[in-house]
C-alpha cells in the first residue's frame, strides 16, 4: 500500500507547482516583449463582435482608442499564448495588428486593432442587399484586389516561417468599407505553427483547420471498423506550407461566388470524401482564365504542384494590371 504524502510534502509540491507556473509565465512574457497591460486600462463594452469555441470578441476601449478585445476564459490558454507570441513579431498592412494583452488569475485577453467586419459576413450582407439572387459579392476588379491583399498577408507569414492552418473568409478581417478603399487583413492565429528549417512529417497535425477549407493531405477519415484511413498523399506533409495555398484557393472561390466551398454538401465526412476524390468547387463564369488557372494550381491535390505565395502575388499583380487595361479574357 502506497504511503500518503505528509502535509509538509504536499505543501512543498504545491509550492513547486506554483514555481513552475511562474517560470512558464515568465518565459512567455519574456518572449513576447513589452505588450502586457493591466485590465484596468481596458474598458470592455457590451458589443459582441464574435464568438468561437475557446474565446469571444467584444468591442472595447483602450486608452481612448476603440479596439477588439479577444478574451479566453482561462489563464494560460495555449491558443492565447500562441496567438500573442505570433502577432508580437509581425507588422504588415495585410495582417491584423496586436496592440497589447492582459492576464489575471481567471482569464487572458488579446487587444487587437478594431476592424469593421469579417470577410464572410461582409459578403453575405452584400449579397442579401443585391438586386438579384445570382449577383456575386464583388465586381471582378475588387475581387482580385482583395484576393491579392490576402495573398500578400500570407506571403509575409510564410516568409516569417509561419503556417496559418485555418485560412478562411471568417479569418480575414475587413476595414475601409465606408471609404470604398477595402483593406483585407489575415487574422486568428490560434492554430498557427512556426516552422524552422528542418521539418518532419510528424510536425503537422491531421484534421487541423476547418473541413471545407482543409487540404487533402491533412484530412483523416475512418473506415467502417473505426480505423484511421491515412490519405494516399501522406508523404506530402513534407510540404506543410502548401496547406495554406489550398485553403487560399477555397477563399478565392468564396470571394468570387459568395458561397462557402461545397455549399450543397452537408456533412464533414461527405466534404472530406469529395476532396480526397479530387472534387473541387465550381468557379463562376466571370472568373478570368488566368485567375482560374492560378486557383486550380493552388488547390491541386499534389502539394508540390501548388505555387508559393510569392509566385501567387506576382501573378495576381499581372492579373490586376491586365484587368486595368481590359486585356483579360473570361
Amino acid at each position: 500500500m502506497a504511503s500518503q504524502a505528509s502535509p509538509a510534502n504536499r505543501a512543498s509540491r504545491a509550492v513547486a507547482s506554483e514555481s513552475v507556473k511562474d517560470d512558464l509565465l515568465g518565459s512567455f512574457e519574456g518572449r513576447v516583449g513589452n505588450y502586457k497591460v493591466d485590465y484596468a486600462s481596458i474598458e470592455e463594452l457590451e458589443i459582441n463582435l464574435g464568438r468561437g469555441s475557446t474565446a469571444y470578441v467584444n468591442k472595447a476601449m483602450w486608452n481612448g482608442t476603440p479596439v477588439a478585445l479577444k478574451t479566453f476564459n482561462e489563464p494560460g490558454n495555449v491558443e492565447f499564448e500562441r496567438e500573442v507570441l505570433t502577432l508580437s513579431g509581425l507588422s504588415h498592412p495585410n495582417v491584423v495588428s496586436l496592440l497589447c494583452y492582459a492576464m489575471d488569475k481567471r482569464k487572458c485577453s488579446i487587444v487587437l486593432e478594431l476592424m469593421e467586419a469579417d470577410l464572410c459576413n461582409m459578403m453575405q450582407k452584400r449579397m442579401d442587399n443585391a438586386d438579384t439572387d445570382d449577383c456575386p459579392p464583388f465586381h471582378i476588379a475588387e475581387a482580385v484586389d482583395i484576393i491579392h491583399q490576402i495573398a500578400e498577408g500570407m506571403n509575409y507569414l510564410h516568409q516569417k516561417r509561419i503556417i496559418h492552418r485555418d485560412l478562411k473568409s471568417l479569418n480575414v478581417l475587413i476595414t475601409g468599407l465606408k471609404t470604398g478603399q477595402v483593406r483585407a487583413k489575415v487574422a486568428d492565429f490560434g492554430l498557427c505553427k512556426t516552422k524552422e528549417r528542418s521539418i518532419t512529417n510528424s510536425n503537422l497535425t491531421p484534421n487541423t483547420g476547418t473541413y471545407r477549407w482543409m487540404a487533402p493531405e491533412v484530412i483523416q477519415t475512418r473506415n467502417k471498423d473505426g480505423q484511421i484511413n491515412t490519405p494516399q498523399c501522406i508523404d506530402s506533409l513534407k510540404y506543410p506550407f502548401k496547406i495554406d495555398l489550398y485553403s487560399f484557393a477555397m477563399v478565392c472561390c468564396e470571394i468570387l461566388t459568395g458561397e462557402v466551398p461545397f455549399k450543397d454538401t452537408g456533412s464533414p465526412a461527405s466534404v472530406k470524401a469529395k476532396v480526397l476524390k479530387g472534387d473541387r468547387p465550381e468557379l463562376p463564369p466571370h472568373c478570368p482564365g488566368e485567375l482560374k488557372a492560378l486557383i486550380e494550381l493552388c488547390w491541386d491535390k499534389e502539394p508540390n504542384v501548388r505555387p508559393s505565395f510569392s509566385v501567387v502575388c506576382e501573378k495576381l499583380k499581372s492579373i490586376k494590371s491586365s484587368l486595368t487595361r481590359g486585356e483579360l479574357i473570361m
